[in-house]
């Protein structure tokens, strides 16, 4: 199973992105949208003055989040089995400051050499910026920070205490946490029976 971002992760992503749902140029110069999208929206370059929907922002983030757990999924240069956590931080890492900079970060690299020196991708023009220290350090603190697995048994448990909402709404929040669906609903149905 492919992982993906975890929720801390997601939570890291928006909120040092922001949601802007009219255009603007980031610091570094590019037409940016929702939750620092940078690419098309349907099929059309972004630029001043186009305007998108908060439901819109939410479609190109899940979008967007999709090519950046692939490219770290498929990361030739990674050394190491990254965590859920060391996983969700290099996704924001790489949604960021994209691929090649993830291929940079990470070439011939333990985790313990990465932690470190993804501290150093905080310069926009070649100025430092107080934004980019602050989520290079957020980053850094999700990477190192202990990934506890829980169990398909702990997991089905939680689900049937409430804990994973209901419905697709359930199914979404597992799914983007990196847990099978599936293989989580099965043991749900197993200790209901």
């Amino acid at each position: 199973m492919a992982m993906k971002i975890n929720e801390a992760g997601l939570k890291l992503v928006k909120e040092f992105e922001g949601c802007r749902l009219k255009a603007y140029k980031c610091p570094a110069g590019v037409w940016t949208i929702g939750y620092g999208h940078t690419g098309k929206v349907d099929g059309k370059s972004i630029c001043s003055g186009m305007v998108i929907s908060q439901e819109k922002a939410d479609a190109l983030l899940r979008e967007d989040m999709k090519r950046f757990e692939d490219a770290v999924t498929n990361c030739k240069f990674l050394s190491f089995a990254p965590n859920e956590n060391q996983f969700s931080a290099l996704v924001s890492f790489a949604f960021n400051c994209g691929k090649g900079n993830l291929n940079t970060l990470v070439k011939g690299r333990t985790a313990t050499t990465v932690s470190n020196k993804i501290l150093l991708y905080n310069k926009a023009n070649g100025k430092i910026l107080a934004g980019l220290t602050r989520r290079r350090k957020a980053e850094r603190d999700l990477f190192l920070k202990p990934a506890k697995l829980k169990t398909v048994e702990e997991v089905a448990r939680e689900v049937i205490s409430g804990k994973w909402g209901n419905g697709s709404d359930r199914m979404k929040r597992l799914t983007e946490a990196g847990y099978d669906y599936s293989e989580i609903q099965k043991k749900v149905n197993e200790l209901l029976s």
